[in-house]
């Protein structure tokens, strides 16, 4: 019998946090070891499952598991970081807008235990990002326009797989990205996230897109990152490592 990986999630509570905790129940081969919510948060104590309580991430020193999922807030991750380090646990980041600073610590830490870090866990979205690395090196002098609609709730803008579209396109180029190309940011009902980049030349455009029409695809991205990342040694990883892309 094959066992099974202990994951941790962090913002169990939040839009991504109990998609997470959902495919961490549901697939077989994990299971769901602590559901870390903010001190003092009113849920603390509440069954999420039969077995497992929110809990405060303060008391994440005292947890057993495996692997940490974390797409909340930097302060918040880097937090969760230090703990992880402490503790020698495997860390799963799909939180955005991190410093220069912030993601020196990241990579520092690193050094010490195996972090898989991505702006978006979607495999659709990363088989995205390979293409656009192709179409970039193939046709380096089109107009390049990058457009991203997620519904009104989220908080930053550009997105963080737009920012991520547009670093593939711009390391491509050897260029800096506003040199290169524009994003058109747009919040509107609840969308789930539309990317499209397109590519303008003399005669001809190519546009290259991706729609994802259900949050699972990123929980379910995540615990395929954690599954993964259980078995490696300390290093930073991306997605593309765990696709082989």
């Amino acid at each position: 019998m094959t066992q099974l990986i202990n994951v941790a999630v962090a913002g169990a509570n939040g839009r991504m946090g109990s998609e997470i905790v959902t495919a961490c129940v549901d697939n077989g081969y994990t299971e769901l070891a602590s559901a870390f919510v903010r001190s003092g948060n009113s849920l603390i104590g509440e069954k999420v499952t039969s077995t497992v309580e929110y809990s405060s991430q303060d008391n994440l020193s005292g947890e057993n598991f495996d692997v940490l999922v974390d797409l909340t807030l930097p302060e918040n991750t880097l937090s969760n970081l230090n703990q992880c380090v402490t503790l020698g646990k495997a860390l799963v980041i799909g939180t955005t807008g991190f410093s220069v600073e912030q993601q020196q610590q990241i990579n520092d830490a690193a050094k010490t235990i195996p972090i898989l870090q991505a702006s978006n866990m979607s495999i659709g979205v990363n088989l995205t990002l390979a293409l656009l690395k192709k179409v970039a090196t193939v046709a380096p002098s089109a107009d390049i326009a990058i457009s991203e609609t997620h519904h009104i709730h989220k908080v930053d803008s550009p997105s963080g797989t737009a920012i991520t579209m547009a670093e593939v396109i711009a390391s491509s180029l050897n260029k800096n990205i506003e040199d290169c190309l524009t994003i058109d940011s747009i919040r509107e009902g609840e969308v789930v996230g539309d990317h499209s980049v397109t590519f303008s030349m003399d005669n001809e455009e190519i546009e290259i897109s991706h729609r994802a029409t259900d949050r699972r695809v990123f929980s379910e991205g995540a615990i395929r990152a954690a599954l993964w990342l259980a078995k490696k040694e300390p290093g930073l990883y991306s997605m593309d490592d765990m696709l082989d892309l």
